[in-house]
């Protein structure tokens, strides 16, 4: 190729063109979040956010980096991971200490563009560590046993004696507030433990929490499951009482238990030692204290195949438990001959004293005469070797009789049955030599093709005489070209001759039915596109078989283009061809300098890019150039004492080569000080806004201490060298606030009563509000208990002594179902009795009636009593639970009619019954009384006032003989009897005394 090198003459003159581009600026970033002086500890994850702007476009950037100056880099993203505005985003935790975060930007033309803050991180505070140690959680419990609690308390901050702890307990489901249990603090090993009594059967939570001297909590939690004693697995064998556990102290028995021979029901199925563990209706015959119905007669209990009276098996055990092993088996040789019909078990015994060694594979154990080592004896019938590879008829020369029948057993042309050839021998075994023997027509056969000539005179005999064949289909005998010519040979083309006899095949064949056989002269019998006449195609193929390809046809010379820019390989040899190559990329030219790249062929317009894009001979050349100043620290502004380089674009290579479009930067060697920083960092020797007037060291307090050595610019009292005062602040700097004078140890006084918390102390020098010095309250978050209050009965221990809680008041109450008096009342005559009562510590509050005419039914309604406990002027009294009455009697004296219930009002109890009845019983009355208890001093006792109400009840208007019983006083009632028959006639009541339990 040739090409044009124009020289380009450059002249003054006033119609000059110029040529320019857009120029390149450098990318700007600006960090969003965190704010500069940003606090935070060292394990909060931050989020860096920032914004990254180029006015070349973002397409224009090439990588952006987050850069702490104490970890290093946070993250090098990928440029197409920015957000279409330009957003970074980035999330990190930091190490203690003070980072200066710098988000760097940099475009593909080598410009940069950062921003910075400073970040402050603190150490993170360090939590208490609980665990609740015992029970485990889920455990299930018996109600009313004490349930013993133990956990570990640690904080790495402090000593584990030193913590608050807290143990609670409070249903699952939350319907009740938790309450706190007794419990001991951690000593120095930080054990803790707590007690607690469960009264109900439910879920409850089990919680230990621990507060360090920061007032961090932390707490561990269990779930406890509280069930009737009769549900509760005791030795956790996976079996309650309830669930037939009959022994619940002992984890080896249960319903689920192996039975033992240790004279113990191990599987509480009410049979003592009726060990069968394989199952097989037979005891361990070492449980000798079994008494049942199965036969104790099992020598091995793990095995179904073993016990008395099994079959025996060829396994080399004692299956029948006679102490012998395998006898009457395959094992056992049972006809004397000193073999057993074992093939794959040692033979164990013999019925034969005299066999020493014996052998397996008896094959018939009932005959002597029959065993492996025996020698055969042929033609008996008999496997005498128990060998079946060992032949009784063998078959000698394998022509399918046997010695025992064949006449001659060593030719297998003889044998009996064999059909007679002609041979001359008796082939049949009859004696008889060739009888039956069929002849045959035979031909000459002058070739000796094996084709017979079908003109030649037959010969009539048993076998072929020479040179004859059996058959007569040669289409040409003659001896002198008869080889040529036969049925079995294959045709031969074009050789005028009928090779196969077979006049059906071609001897000038046209095998692609073009307009040229292949005798005729056609080069490709195979393809009908080539043949004599044809016209020649660009194929490379002779289409006409002149034993030329592709003659005659317009070859052009083609290029590779490699980079596709339509240009070819100006270096390459071209490729002539009468049409284009069919891989990769041709043309018909070859104006390409740089066929590797796409950018550079003949034509095409220079770019500043060091290249020679439009193969002219000169790269760059026509483009703008200015002055381009070195830019060590990257922050987009050049040293202007170096010398500049002219350059058509930024000649920066990466970030040890950078180069800047101006010479304004006040310091070259530090990224943090150039003309663009709008804000002087303090402290760090640098004039970072290029501005001299900004000072890098100033003294905001005016105390004569600088910002850089001041531990508090902003207060002109803390300063190196000032005296220290009590402020809790750090007046002199030198990292200890308030050292060097007098503390005294304070006490926290929460609940204000004037008593401090021992557990919680601190040492100042100067009283705190709300702490106090002594340090004697036992607890600190409730006004009523300290060492100065005075014991009242409300659940405290108000006096913090030794004494314990509410000493001297009443426990709780009992109604004594026991100690009852009453006797029944009536109106007639009578027929069955009846009860019905209240459980104890219970008391009737109403009854219930069925009547129409005739009340046929009464029923108790029961309540329970409970002592209530406050700070009032009475300290103690008594509750009446009402939520649950409905013990109603089932026994009735007749049929019934309409049903009624009346209770007694408010906190009232039944203290008496009244009646009325002639033959029958038609009206009713209760009394009632209110419960009390003598206040003034503890350890009162309960008085039943008399002043109660009482309200009639009766089923009809007639009337009759009134009756009725009223309790004595103090007693109340908690049982209900009656007589009846077709009509109740007798009515009673007992009555149950109530006392305070001390």
């Amino acid at each position: 190729m040739q090409r044009l090198l124009p020289v380009l003459l450059l002249l003054a003159c006033n119609n000059d063109v110029a040529i320019t581009e857009q120029e390149n600026v450098a990318p700007q970033a600006v960090i969003q979040f965190p704010d500069d002086l940003g606090e935070f500890d060292e394990n909060d994850t931050i989020e860096f956010r920032g914004l990254v702007t180029d006015d070349n476009g973002l397409a224009d950037i090439s990588s952006v980096t987050w850069t702490s100056s104490l970890d290093g880099p946070i993250s090098e993203l990928a440029v197409e991971n920015l957000a279409s505005d330009g957003t970074t985003v980035q999330a990190s935790t930091l190490s203690e200490g003070t980072h200066t975060i710098t988000l760097d930007v940099a475009d593909a033309g080598g410009l940069l563009g950062s921003d910075s803050i400073t970040v402050l991180i603190d150490a993170a505070a360090q939590l208490p560590i609980v665990e609740i140690i015992d029970p485990a959680n889920l455990t299930e419990v018996p109600v009313d046993v004490q349930v013993d609690l133990t956990g570990a308390a640690d904080d790495p901050n402090q000593t584990s004696d030193t913590l608050t702890i807290r143990w609670t307990v409070a249903p699952a489901n939350g319907s009740t507030a938790p309450v706190d249990l007794v419990w001991t603090g951690p000593g120095a090993t930080g054990v803790t433990t707590a007690d607690w009594t469960p009264d109900t059967v439910g879920n409850y939570v089990i919680r230990l929490e621990a507060t360090d001297d920061d007032a961090n909590t932390v707490n561990d939690e269990i779930a406890l499951l509280v069930a009737d004693p009769g549900n509760v697995d005791g030795d956790n064998d996976g079996y309650s009482p309830n669930q037939g556990d009959c022994d619940d102290g002992n984890p080896n028995v249960s319903p689920g238990a192996d039975e033992a021979c240790n004279n113990v029901d191990d599987d509480c199925n009410q049979i003592v030692d009726d060990k069968d563990l394989d199952n097989d209706a037979h005891v361990d015959d070492a449980c000798t204290d079994y008494a049942g119905n199965l036969p104790v007669d099992d020598c091995d209990d793990g095995n179904t195949n073993i016990y008395g009276g099994a079959p025996e098996l060829s396994d080399n055990l004692d299956n029948d438990c006679d102490g012998g092993v395998d006898d009457g088996t395959d094992t056992w040789d049972a006809d004397g001959d000193c073999a057993c019909p074992s093939t794959t078990l040692a033979c164990t015994g013999s019925t034969n004293p005299q066999c020493g060694a014996l052998e397996g594979g008896d094959c018939a154990d009932d005959d002597p005469g029959r065993f492996p080592s025996n020698s055969e004896t042929t033609c008996d019938s008999i496997d005498n070797d128990c060998n079946s590879a060992t032949e009784d008829a063998p078959d000698g020369d394998n022509d399918g009789s046997t010695v025992c029948d064949d006449c001659d057993d060593n030719n297998p042309n003889n044998f009996p049955g064999n059909v007679e050839s002609c041979d001359g021998v008796t082939n049949d075994c009859d004696i008889a030599v060739d009888e039956d023997i069929t002849n045959q027509d035979f031909y000459p056969d002058v070739d000796g093709d094996l084709f017979g000539d079908p003109n030649g005179t037959p010969v009539n005999a048993c076998e072929a005489p020479a040179n004859h064949v059996p058959n007569n289909t040669d289409c040409d005998d003659n001896s002198t070209n008869g080889e040529l010519r036969n049925p079995g040979l294959t045709e031969v083309t074009c050789d005028g001759i009928d090779n196969d006899c077979d006049s059906t095949t071609t001897d000038t064949p046209n095998v692609d039915g073009d307009a040229v056989g292949l005798c005729d002269g056609d080069c490709d019998d195979d393809n009908a596109a080539n043949y004599p006449g044809n016209t020649e195609i660009c194929d490379g193929i002779d289409n006409n078989c002149n034993t030329q390809a592709d003659e005659n046809l317009t070859f052009l010379d083609y290029w590779p283009d490699t980079d596709g820019d339509g240009a070819g390989n100006e270096d390459v040899t071209a490729d002539n061809r009468c049409d284009a190559p069919t891989t990769g990329v041709w043309v018909t030219n070859d104006n390409d300098c740089d066929d590797g790249d796409r950018d550079n062929f003949g034509g095409n317009s220079e770019t500043c890019d060091n290249a020679d894009n439009d193969c002219d001979g000169a790269p760059d050349n026509g483009l703008t150039f200015e002055d381009w100043y070195v830019d060590s620290d990257g922050d987009s502004y050049g040293n202007g004492a170096t010398s500049p380089v002219n350059a058509c674009a930024n000649p920066s290579t990466g970030v040890t080569d950078r180069w800047a479009s101006n010479g304004d930067d006040c310091d070259d060697n530090s990224n943090l000080a150039h003309p663009g920083i709008t804000v002087e960092t303090t402290c760090d020797g640098l004039d970072n806004d290029c501005e001299v007037t900004t000072l890098d060291e100033p003294d905001g307090d005016n105390d004569g201490s600088s910002v850089c050595d001041d531990c508090d610019d902003d207060d002109i009292n803390n300063f190196p060298g000032n005296n220290e005062e009590c402020d809790g602040e750090d007046n002199n700097c030198d990292g200890q606030p308030d050292d060097g004078l007098t503390f005294t140890t304070y006490y926290q006084d929460f609940d204000g009563d004037g008593y401090g918390n021992a557990a919680v102390s601190s040492s100042e020098c100067a009283a705190l509000s709300g702490w106090v010095a002594s340090n004697n309250d036992c607890d600190d978050d409730e006004f009523t208990m300290n060492p100065g209050y005075v014991e009242v009965c409300d659940g405290l221990n108000n006096d913090c002594d030794a004494s314990g809680v509410d000493e001297q008041c009443p426990t709780g109450i009992t109604v004594d179902a026991g100690n009852v008096t009453g006797s029944p009342a009536y109106g007639g005559g009578g027929g069955s009795p009846f009860a019905d009562g209240c459980a104890n510590n219970q008391v009737m509050v109403g009854i219930h009636i069925r009547a129409a005419n005739l009340t046929d039914s009464v029923q108790a309604i029961c309540a329970g009593v409970s002592l209530v406990t406050d700070t009032a002027s009475v300290p103690y009294g008594y509750s009446i639970d009402r939520s649950s009455t409905n013990n109603y009697l089932t026994e009735h004296g007749g049929n019934g009619g309409t049903e009624y219930t009346w209770t007694c009002p408010g906190e009232q109890v039944v203290m008496g019954i009244f009646g009325r009845a002639g033959g029958e019983v038609d009206s009713l009355q209760l009394k009632c009384g209110t419960l009390s208890v003598n206040g003034s001093t503890p350890g009162g006792y309960t008085t039943l006032r008399t002043t109660g109400t009482s309200s009639p009840q009766w089923s009809d208007d007639s009337g009759g003989s009134a009756f009725g019983y009223d309790c004595p006083d103090n007693r109340a009632v908690n049982w209900l009897w009656g007589r009846g028959a077709s009509r109740i006639d007798q009515i009673g009541v007992s009555c149950a005394a109530i006392v305070i339990d001390q």
